[in-house]
């Protein structure tokens, strides 16, 4: 008895439920097989005896599977005894040899134990199924199974292969279920009820695209798929002017991707293309899209934001099934992606906002200004690069939840961060094998398992496997393209390697850039004879037009040259009626009479009235892009003499005495364009020149002009002068707070003067503690100190001293050009030029000699006080 004990304990080890299994199996299968089916006893042996096996194997499995893993365990446990880097790459591919044989026995075993669990159960389920109805109906296997034994067991072995437990156990409630309401009510109960089952997916189908169909068919609209050989947009890459080292970057990314090579070191799989609006970002995917062999689509991101949530999903996945069928049929596939912030904006929906302690970063002269909604600081306007770039985030402000407030997960615009996570997973996730191919694989390895084929065999040295190999995952070759002008709120985790992990910067042309795009425009013009002969090939008029459109874009350079014809078909036509007006005799009105002064000597000349571009039309479409339209009916002759005052003796006499080693004028005008009634734009003569604190006191100085030419001239100052005061207000306090500058050295006597006087002009009215969207106000950061205030009232108070002293010495320089200002209303160009020349041959400058005070203009006299004897 001992000795069956322990044989007992070696076959079944320590548990008891395995002799208790096996004589279960063995006494319901021998009574069912001669009590139910009337089997003779050699078949109900036959029965008995299967069960036991699969019993058997059953318990036998999983006893085997559990040392198994805990031997892993303890594998995986074991430290490493390598020494040297060649010895732990040894040791490495060692243990992974070993582990892949593990796997193979483990995988075989837990295959035999899944199979023949899930067969003991059927057995037992149909044995007991069997002996209740029989004792209850007197029904016969027969008549329940309606197939021979051997048909039943064979597709009962092809489901046990396929399908998990859980599902085995609902099949066989629910096909015994049938079966025995078919035995006792008739066949004829299938009828009633196949119909439902055979329609309710398709309905179930039906019903999702008649109430989701309508929501995604706008969105997936906004997807194109171009194959190669059916798009051409006519953009080649020698068209993509202004932005060389960006596209380098997206060529050698490209010729990565278009490499014969199988498998490159390391393949981009997304650029993400950052930049102002109009530098060349949809331009670039135009070219690619042109010339690539292979499929290219373009999607937006606002096809993954819909009101309700989810669709989001949908439509990325569809764009990902539709990309990877397409690199699948062709090879490889492009994907573009369009003002892409909308999809790859940060998940947690709280972007933030400010520099360092949440207030403003004040790192160059054009972060100090206050900006408005058409990018400039009032009728002072600095056409650099750097201040229109910075200009764009007032003219196209960001809607609220872009300013560190928190967006809830809603209805509304939840789909795109619920499409995000599905896009990071498809640019970087676990790939996973093809699942026909991982499901034939595993069956058939599986089948050989459990028929207890041995893994591999080594015959005479040499191994021979009886396995299929692993399904491997299928990466298709996709590249991603985004383009995005606001890159501070895409999520980090895109831009990363392994997803958009290479990062083009496109920014504004310089000189020599605009100079090259403007070429490039003016030959498409002049190809559709759409250009004048006299810029045809004119060199110098390239590049005074690349001067006059700095911080231009290149699709502005574009708007520019294009709209010139437009622009000179109206001017032909104003040209005419004022002709016909004079002719019947009508007196024009004062701006009309400037106008045909101004252009009347073109007609008469040989296509004079023809809509071409002409350098006229190209300076006004210039000036419209960047400045609005002329609005001559918003200013009045006694504000426009006011207004050239201001601007050529207040901001062009100080540009040219003060900075006109960095600064130079594009413009003077007395138009009314935009919001303002007259400007003077100058442009940085090196674009990359350093800032040292002679220039950022020479702007303080052109900003502060035009309030001592107002009073100087009107004896009074216009509410005109706020825009100019607030800037020279942002400049003190930046130079103050931000870049450590001090004052100018001063007596005593006349710090208290200058002190004086910065105080009176001090603009704080519009400077708050706390600024729009909880933002600090850098200025009024610096203002609140005490010993900073003093230092900026200071610098202000030298600059308006200066200021008075330097147009009061050149007083007589004024009249003369007040004079031609009005009667032209805007000087640019080769004239302009000479006038500054001029200027810088005639202006006085300040010397130490020049000791006047504004002291009547600080507090001029009370105009309602007559003089006696009026």
């Amino acid at each position: 008895m001992k000795r069956l004990s322990e044989l007992v304990r070696k076959l079944f080890g320590p548990s008891l439920w395995i002799p208790f299994g096996t004589f279960f199996a063995l006494a319901v299968s021998f009574l069912t097989a001669a009590a139910i089916f009337k089997q003779s006893a050699f078949v109900s042996a036959i029965y008995a005896i299967l069960a036991v096996i699969a019993t058997i194997l059953t318990m036998l499995g999983v006893s085997a599977v559990a040392g198994r893993q805990k031997d892993e365990i303890e594998y995986f446990m074991k430290p490493s005894r390598a020494v040297t880097a060649e010895e732990r790459r040894r040791e490495a591919r060692a243990k992974l040899e070993e582990m892949r044989e593990n796997l193979l026995h483990v995988s075989a075993r837990k295959s035999r134990l899944d199979f023949y669990s899930k067969a003991l159960i059927v057995i037992l389920y149909m044995a007991g199924y069997s002996l209740i109805l029989h004792a209850l109906f007197g029904l016969y296997p027969s008549q329940l199974f309606f197939m021979p034994w051997w048909a039943l067991a064979a597709v009962w072995v092809v489901l046990l292969l396929i399908l998990p437990r859980t599902i085995i156990i609902l099949l066989l409630l629910a096909l015994t279920g049938v079966s025995g309401i078919v035995s006792i009510m008739g066949p004829t109960v299938i009828f009633q009820f196949l119909p439902y089952l055979l329609t309710m997916p398709m309905m179930m189908f039906m019903n999702f695209f008649i109430l989701f169909g309508p929501l995604m068919f706008f969105n997936i609209q906004q997807i194109k798929i171009v194959k190669p050989g059916e798009g051409d947009w006519g953009i080649t890459f020698d068209e993509i002017r202004g932005q060389d080292e960006a596209k380098k970057q997206v060529l050698s990314a490209l010729a990565i991707f278009l490499s014969s090579e199988k498998d490159p070191l390391f393949r981009e799989k997304g650029i993400v293309m950052i930049g102002p609006p109009g530098v060349g970002k949809t331009l670039t995917a135009k070219a690619v899209a042109t010339h690539l062999a292979a499929p290219v689509i373009l999607a937006t991101g606002s096809a993954f934001i819909s009101t309700f949530i989810g669709i989001g999903i949908f439509v990325m996945l569809y764009l990902k099934f539709r990309a990877e069928s397409l690199a699948a049929e062709f090879g490889r596939c492009v994907v573009f992606l369009d003002e892409a912030e909308q999809l790859l904006q940060r998940r947690s929906g709280s972007i933030g906002g400010g520099g360092e302690g949440g207030g403003k970063n004040v790192a160059s002269i054009y972060d100090a200004f206050n900006y408005d909604q058409f990018g400039t600081t009032g009728d002072l306007v600095f056409d650099s690069q750097e201040a229109l770039a910075r200009a764009w985030e007032h003219k196209y402000p960001r809607p609220p939840d872009q300013h560190g407030i928190f967006v809830g997960a809603g209805m509304g615009m939840g789909g795109a961060n619920m499409a995000l996570p599905v896009y990071l997973h498809w640019l970087d996730g676990v790939p996973t094998p093809p699942a026909f191919e991982r499901l034939w694989r595993s069956k058939v390895n599986q089948l050989l398992d459990i028929l207890f084929v041995p893994t591999h065999l080594k015959i005479w040295g040499k191994r021979i496997d009886f396995r299929i190999g692993r399904a491997k995952p299928v990466e298709r070759l996709i590249l991603h393209l985004a383009a995005t002008n606001m890159p501070e709120v895409i999520d980090p985790a895109m831009v990363r390697p392994g997803r958009f992990g290479l990062t083009v910067q496109y920014v504004l042309p310089g000189e020599e850039e605009r100079t090259d795009i403007a070429d490039l425009y003016f030959a498409k013009a002049a190809e559709k004879d759409a250009l004048h002969p006299n810029l045809v090939n004119n060199k110098e008029r390239l590049r005074e037009f690349a001067q006059a459109s700095v911080g231009f874009s290149p699709a502005q350079i574009m708007q520019a040259v294009f709209s010139a014809p437009a622009v000179r078909k109206s001017t032909v036509a104003r040209l005419l009626d004022l002709k016909e007006r004079l002719e019947a005799g009508e007196k024009l009105a004062p701006r009309d009479e400037r106008f045909w002064k101004r252009f009347r000597h073109e007609m008469g000349q040989p296509d004079w009235d023809r809509a071409w571009a002409t350098w006229d039309s190209l300076m006004e479409s210039l000036r419209t892009i960047r400045y609005g339209m002329a609005k001559p009916t918003r200013t009045s002759p006694k504000h426009r003499e006011t207004t050239a005052h201001h601007e050529f003796a207040g901001h062009l006499i100080p540009l040219r005495a003060f900075v006109a080693k960095y600064m130079k004028p594009t413009i003077l005008s007395v138009m009314p364009r935009g919001q303002a009634l007259g400007m003077v734009a100058h442009v940085p003569i090196d674009e990359h020149d350093p800032q040292p604190q002679e220039f950022w006191e020479g702007i303080l100085r052109v900003s502060v002009g035009s309030v001592i030419a107002e009073r100087l001239f009107f004896g009074q100052s216009q509410p005109g002068v706020i825009s100019d005061l607030e800037s020279a207000t942002r400049i003190a306090a930046s130079m103050v707070g931000r870049f450590g500058m001090v004052p100018r050295k001063c007596t005593p006597q006349e710090r208290r003067r200058y002190l004086k006087v910065g105080q009176t002009i001090l603009f704080s009215a519009g400077l708050a503690p706390i600024g729009i969207m909880g933002v600090a106000d850098p200025a009024m950061g610096v203002l609140s100190n005490p010993v900073k205030a003093e230092s900026v009232n200071l610098l202000l108070g030298q600059a308006f001293v200066d200021d008075y002293r330097l147009i009061l010495k050149n007083r007589h320089l004024i009249a003369p050009v007040v004079e031609q200002l009005l009667a032209e209303d805007e000087i640019m160009g080769a004239e302009l030029e000479k006038l500054w020349e001029r200027l810088g041959q005639e202006i006085r400058p300040l010397t130490a000699k020049d000791r006047g005070w504004p002291d009547e203009l600080i507090a001029p006299s009370n105009p309602f006080y007559v003089k006696e004897g009026r």
